[in-house]
C-alpha cells in the first residue's frame, strides 16, 4: 500500500521515495508553488460551505516504478492531492489491470468531490458553480481536460471501476470520463465483530433512561452542509413532543443548538469499539445527507442493530430497506424526515434485529474481500489472455504495498494499492 501520509509502523505500507537530486528538488519546489497558487484560487472562489475540491496535479511524479512493475493489479482509492494524473497514467504499462474504488465522484469530474445539482461531468465541466465561475474555460474545464487526456491512454478493458453504491455506479457509467470502463458494484464492508448490538444498559452511564427517545447523528464535521445537520435540526424543531428527546452528536464542531432538547455531544471518537457503544445508545440513527456515496456511519448503525432514518438519496437506499431496517423520506422533505424518525423510534424493537441481519448479509468484511479477490483474479487473467494473443507493447510502469494471496495460472497475484 502506498500512501501520502503514513501513520503506523506497518512495514507493508510505504510512502513515495522522492529523489534528492538538486534539479528534481528544484522542479518539485516550483511545481508545489504552482499548485499552491491554484489551490489558493480555488479556496477564494469556492462558494461558502462547498464540498472539497481538488486539482489533477501533484508533486508526486516519481511514484514507485519498481513496485508497480511487479504488481499484477493496481487498486486506486482516494488519491486527491496525491496522484499526479499526467505522470501516473503515462507510466502505467499498457494493459496493466487497474481497479479504482470510488469514495466520491472526483475521479471523473473537473475537481468537485460531490457535484450537487451540477451535471457538468456528464459533458466536459466548465463554468463551475462551486467556484462561482461563469467562464467555460475555468479551472474545472482545465482539470477535466487533464484527467480525460490521462484516461485516454488506457485500454478500456484494462480498468474496472469498483462502486460501493449503486448510485455512484450509475454516476460513473453516465460520466464522460468513465463511461467507457466497466463498473462493478462492490459495497464496502466493516468488522461485524466490533460493530455489533450492545447492552442498552450503557444508557444509564450517560444519564439516559428508558423513557428517553434518543437520536444519534455522526459525521466527520458537524458543519459540513452536505451531511445535513441543519435538516435534522429543522425536523426536530417541528416535533410536538420534545421534552423526552436526547440528541447525541459525534464529530468535529460545536454541540448542536436546539431549544428544549437535551444534547449530548461526544466530539470525535477514534475508537471503533467506543463508536459501537454510541450506536447502542440510540433508538434511531439519522442520516440527513444531501449527497452521499455509501455512508459508512449508516452501515455501522445497522450492524449495531440501530435502525436508520434518512433521505432516499445516493447510496442510502442500499443500506436502509424502507419499513424493515428504518425509513426513508423523500429528498429533502423535512416533514417526511420527521415522520420517518418518529416511526423508526416507535418500531425500534422490531427493526433492530432485521437491521443486524441485513448488515451480516451485505456488509461483512469477508463478503467485500471475496468480491475484490474475484475482481483481481479476473483482471489479471484477462491481462494474461490479451498478452498471450499479441505481444505486450513497450512502456514503463511506475507507483499501505499489499500482497494478495489469490492465485491464478501464474501463481500468486500481487495487488498494489494507492
Amino acid at each position: 500500500m502506498l500512501v501520502a501520509n503514513k501513520r503506523s509502523d506497518d512495514e507493508t505500507i510505504d510512502t513515495p521515495t522522492l529523489t534528492k537530486r538538486f534539479d528534481q528538488r528544484l522542479w518539485r519546489r516550483l511545481r508545489r508553488l504552482s499548485i499552491e497558487r491554484e489551490q489558493r484560487h480555488i479556496r477564494t472562489s469556492r462558494i461558502p460551505n462547498a464540498e472539497f475540491y481538488s486539482a489533477a496535479r501533484s508533486v508526486y511524479q516519481e511514484i514507485s516504478t519498481a513496485i508497480m512493475q511487479d504488481a499484477d493489479v493496481i487498486n486506486l482509492h482516494w488519491v486527491a492531492g496525491f496522484l499526479d494524473w499526467p505522470s501516473f497514467f503515462a507510466t502505467v504499462a499498457p494493459g496493466k489491470p487497474l481497479v479504482w474504488t470510488l469514495h466520491d465522484i472526483a475521479p471523473f469530474t473537473g475537481g468537485c468531490h460531490y457535484s450537487g445539482a451540477c451535471e457538468g461531468f456528464v459533458r466536459n465541466c466548465g463554468a463551475c458553480p462551486q467556484l462561482s465561475s461563469t467562464r467555460e474555460d475555468d479551472i474545472s474545464r482545465d482539470t477535466f481536460r487533464i484527467r480525460s487526456q490521462a484516461y485516454a491512454r488506457l485500454d478500456p478493458e484494462s480498468m474496472v471501476i469498483a462502486a460501493p453504491s449503486r448510485w455512484i455506479a450509475a454516476e460513473a457509467a453516465r460520466s464522460a470520463m468513465f463511461g467507457k470502463f466497466r463498473v462493478q458494484h462492490i459495497p464496502n464492508g466493516l468488522d461485524l465483530k466490533v460493530f455489533r448490538p450492545s447492552d442498552r444498559a450503557a444508557r444509564a452511564a450517560f444519564g439516559i433512561s428508558d423513557h428517553h427517545r434518543v437520536l444519534l447523528f455522526v459525521c466527520e464535521s458537524l458543519s459540513n452542509r452536505r451531511k445535513g445537520m441543519d435538516l435534522l435540526l429543522a425536523a426536530i424543531e417541528g416535533m410536538e413532543r420534545r421534552d423526552d428527546l436526547v440528541l447525541i452528536s459525534v464529530g468535529h464542531g460545536p454541540r448542536p443548538a436546539i431549544e428544549g432538547v437535551r444534547r449530548l455531544h461526544l466530539g470525535r471518537i477514534e475508537s471503533e469499539e467506543l463508536l459501537s457503544v454510541a450506536y447502542g445508545l440510540a433508538d434511531v440513527f439519522v442520516i440527513a445527507s444531501r449527497e452521499d456515496n455509501l455512508p459508512q456511519t449508516a452501515v455501522e448503525a445497522i450492524a449495531c442493530g440501530c435502525p436508520v432514518a434518512g433521505f432516499a438519496i445516493g447510496g442510502i437506499p442500499d443500506i436502509v430497506e424502507h419499513g424493515h431496517t428504518g425509513y426513508l423520506a423523500k429528498p429533502f422533505d423535512i416533514r417526511e424526515l420527521r415522520e420517518c424518525i418518529e416511526m423508526t423510534i416507535e418500531r425500534r424493537s422490531e427493526l433492530s434485529p432485521v437491521a443486524r441481519l441485513r448488515a451480516e448479509r451485505l456488509f461483512g468484511l469477508e463478503t467485500q474481500a471475496r468480491a475484490y479477490q474475484q475482481l483481481y483474479e479476473e483482471a489479471a487473467s484477462k491481462c494474461e489472455d490479451r498478452h498471450a494473443v499479441s505481444p505486450v507493447r513497450t512502456g514503463a510502469s511506475s507507483d499501505k504495498p499489499s500482497r494478495s494471496s489469490s492465485t491464478n495460472a501464474r501463481g500468486a497475484n500481487q495487488c498494489f494499492t494507492v
